[in-house]
Order: C-alpha cells, then sequence, then structure tokens
C-alpha cells in the first residue's frame, strides 16, 4: 500500500528516525485498547499522527473502517508494511500524508482521534485552532474527536524560567535482534513559552561499529483550560474527561489527560 500524498507543503528537512522511534516510543498503558473501544465495526475512523500503526492496527481489529494520517513518510512506510502483510485489514484501511493542521479529505468520519501528545506537536495557537476546525469539519453529524495529553495543571507551569537537563539521561536499552541501542534523553523546557523540546540520543552498538544518531522533538504543551476552550470555540462540546485509559475520574494529581468531544 502507497500512502496518498495529500497537496499541502511538506517539508522532509530534519525528520527523525522512523524505526528508532517507533522503538523507543510505545505509547502509555491502556492508551491501544482505549481508542479501539471508541470505535467499533463499520465505523469509520481518522487517526491524526498515526505513526507507524501502533494504535491504527488495533482500530482496524475492532471492524473499522480506518484512515491513517501523518507527515513523516518513514513511518508511513513502516505501517503500510504491516498492512502489506495482513490483506484482510488492508482492505479496509487509508494512509494519507499530510499535516493535522490542514488536512483535505472529501469524506466524513464518525470518529476521529489524536492519541500520545499529538496535540503538543502544535506548537502555536493557530496550529492549534486551525487543526481543530478541520477536524470538526471532517466528522459527520454527531461524530466524536478523543485524544489524549499529559495533564499539566496551571501552577504547575506559572515559573517564568528556562530549565535545561545538563547531561542527558539514559532511558531505555533496547535492542532489534542485531543491534543494541543504548537512547538517552535531554530535555529543554521553557515554561514561559509553554515549550518542552526532547532531545533523544542514540547509541547504536551494531557488531564492531558503534553508532551515534540524535534527533529532536518539538513540544508546546496545551493545559485542560485551553483545550476545551478551543474546542468550543470550533464547535465541540466536550462529554468526557478521565485522568487515565481505564475511564477512571480526572484528578488534580492524573498524570494523563483523555477526552472525547462531541460534535455540536
Amino acid at each position: 500500500m502507497e500512502p496518498i500524498l495529500d497537496e499541502a507543503d511538506l517539508n522532509d528537512a530534519e525528520l527523525y528516525d522512523a524505526e528508532l522511534y517507533e522503538l523507543t516510543h510505545c505509547g502509555n498503558e491502556g492508551d491501544k485498547e482505549f481508542y479501539a473501544r471508541l470505535g467499533g465495526p463499520g465505523r469509520d475512523v481518522l487517526e491524526l499522527g498515526c505513526g507507524a500503526g501502533r494504535v491504527g492496527m488495533p482500530m482496524l481489529c475492532s471492524g473499522v473502517r480506518y484512515v491513517g494520517l501523518d507527515d513523516h513518510p518513514g513511518m508511513l512506510d513502516r505501517f503500510a508494511a504491516k498492512l502489506a502483510a495482513n490483506k484482510e485489514l488492508a482492505r479496509r484501511a487509508e494512509l494519507v500524508r499530510a499535516r493535522m493542521q490542514n488536512f483535505r479529505l472529501d469524506r466524513k468520519f464518525d470518529l476521529i482521534i489524536a492519541p500520545y501528545n499529538v496535540l503538543f506537536c502544535l506548537l502555536t495557537k493557530k496550529d492549534l485552532v486551525d487543526c481543530l476546525e478541520t477536524v470538526h469539519a471532517h466528522l459527520g453529524a454527531g461524530g466524536r474527536f478523543a485524544f489524549d495529553v499529559y495533564h499539566l495543571l496551571e501552577d504547575e507551569v506559572e515559573e517564568e524560567g528556562i530549565e535545561d537537563d545538563d547531561e542527558p539521561e539514559i532511558i531505555a536499552h533496547l535492542t532489534d535482534g542485531i543491534r543494541a541501542i543504548d537512547v538517552l534523553e535531554m530535555d529543554f523546557v521553557d515554561w514561559k513559552n509553554r515549550r518542552i523540546d526532547a532531545r533523544y540520543i542514540y547509541c547504536i552498538q551494531e557488531g564492531d561499529r558503534l553508532i551515534e544518531k540524535a534527533y529532536t522533538i518539538e513540544h508546546r504543551f496545551w493545559l485542560r483550560g485551553e483545550l476545551e476552550s478551543v474546542l468550543r470555540k470550533v464547535g465541540f462540546a466536550v462529554d468526557e474527561a478521565y485522568g487515565d485509559f481505564f475511564d477512571d475520574r480526572l484528578e488534580p494529581e492524573s498524570e494523563q489527560l483523555a477526552v472525547v468531544a462531541k460534535k455540536a
């Protein structure tokens, strides 16, 4: 399956390594099942930031008709390879390369999802508004939009300053059966501008060779109040808000914020 290329301007500069990203980022406990429960046989589902299919493959197994959207060609290639190995799921799947701020698809969906902090990749208020307006336009009557982000409180981000990790911290020891990979992370936090940029460094031992690769993922963290305000502005009503992926009540100390909003 070849991903469809949207007409939007896409810049491949500074793309992270898709294989290393997939090895490192495994999501949060229960998130795949949470989104699969929102789907169901025969429903039309669009996933923003679908990556290599970590959430999309279980969604397809729940019986949905699925579209995965991402602007990283390497991630889409890895997803396409998984679909190529499962013809039954591939018949109900389509992959599109586009930006989530301004994609244009000639169809409506019952459910649109943005798992695993995807909305934190929207670095400006305009990007956030454009994305949610586009989501709203692509939902059918009564359609739902579900997403999750880290749950941050206002008093946690009041400090105006910059915090940088002085030294990279080892966060994982990985292997793909051929290579041994140490993953190190350095975070650059600018509370005033609501930025958390994560620098990942990979030390890859492949036989007698030691290879180092690095990339940075930029994030702009959005608070619950900011997200709900924009949701209401573009025409959503927040139906449900959880503190994890097991339908537990959202509390101030909850680390996750999982939201299901309905098109008004």
